[in-house]
C-alpha cells in the first residue's frame, strides 16, 4: 500500500512537472505570437503608408501626362478649325500655347520626386558602388543629373539604350557613353552593376501581410 501511494505521488509530481513545463512553454509561445503580431501590425501599417505614397506620386505623374494630352487636343482642334476656314497663315500661332521644354522639365521634376520617394535608398546605394570622389549627390531641390536619371530608368526595368535615349532626348550613343563612364568608375564589376541597381528596394521591403498568426 505504501509503495502504491509512493508511486501515485511520484506519478502526480511527474504529471505536475510536465503540465508546469507545458504551461511555461505555452506562455512563452503566446508572448512570442503577440510580439510577432505587433511587429506585423507595424509592418502592415508601414506598407500601407508606402503604398498610399506610391499611389499619390503615380497619380501626380498621371495628372502631368493628362494635362499635356489635353493641351495637344486643344492644339489639334485649333489647327483643324483654321484649316477648315483656310487660315493657313495662323496655324503656327496654335502652337504658342505649349512649351515643350517647360513641359519636359515639369514631367521630370515630378518623376524625380516620385522615384526618390518610392526608392528612398537609391542615391545611397548607387553611390555606395562608387568611390567617394566619383559619387553623385544632387543638391537639395535640384533635378537628378542625367547619370542618375539613366540608372533610375534602369531600376524601373528600362534597360536598353534606345528606349532611354528616346525618353531623355539623347542619342543612343550618348546614353551608352554615360552608362559605361559610370561603370568604369564603379567598385563592382561592370557586368554586375545593373544587377545591383535592380536589387535596390522600394520603400516597401516585403510583401504585405494579410492576416495575423493564429
Amino acid at each position: 500500500m505504501t509503495v502504491l501511494l509512493f508511486f501515485a505521488a511520484a506519478l502526480f509530481m511527474a504529471f505536475t512537472a510536465v503540465l508546469f513545463f507545458q504551461l511555461s512553454k505555452s506562455r512563452v509561445l503566446a508572448a512570442d505570437v503577440l510580439q510577432k503580431n505587433d511587429m506585423l501590425e507595424q509592418q502592415n501599417t508601414g506598407l500601407a503608408e508606402n503604398a498610399r505614397m506610391a499611389e499619390a506620386y503615380i497619380a501626380s505623374l498621371v495628372c502631368v501626362i493628362s494635362a499635356y494630352l489635353l493641351k495637344m487636343e486643344k492644339i489639334k482642334r485649333s489647327v483643324e478649325r483654321k484649316v477648315m476656314v483656310k487660315k493657313y497663315n495662323e496655324i503656327g500661332l496654335s502652337f504658342n500655347d505649349i512649351n515643350i521644354r517647360k513641359e519636359r522639365e515639369t514631367f521630370f521634376s515630378k518623376f524625380d520626386a516620385a522615384f526618390l520617394k518610392i526608392f528612398p535608398t537609391f542615391l545611397s546605394e548607387f553611390n555606395a558602388m562608387l568611390h567617394p570622389e566619383d559619387q553623385i549627390w544632387p543638391k537639395e531641390n535640384q533635378p537628378l543629373p542625367t547619370d542618375l536619371r539613366i540608372f533610375a530608368l534602369v531600376r524601373l526595368g528600362i534597360a536598353d539604350c534606345e528606349t532611354i535615349a528616346g525618353i531623355l532626348e539623347y542619342s543612343e550613343r550618348t546614353i551608352y557613353v554615360y552608362k559605361m563612364r559610370i561603370k568604369a568608375k564603379s567598385k563592382v564589376p561592370a557586368n554586375q552593376f545593373d544587377h545591383n541597381i535592380l536589387a535596390i528596394n522600394t520603400a516597401c521591403f516585403e510583401r504585405p501581410v494579410y492576416s495575423r498568426s493564429a
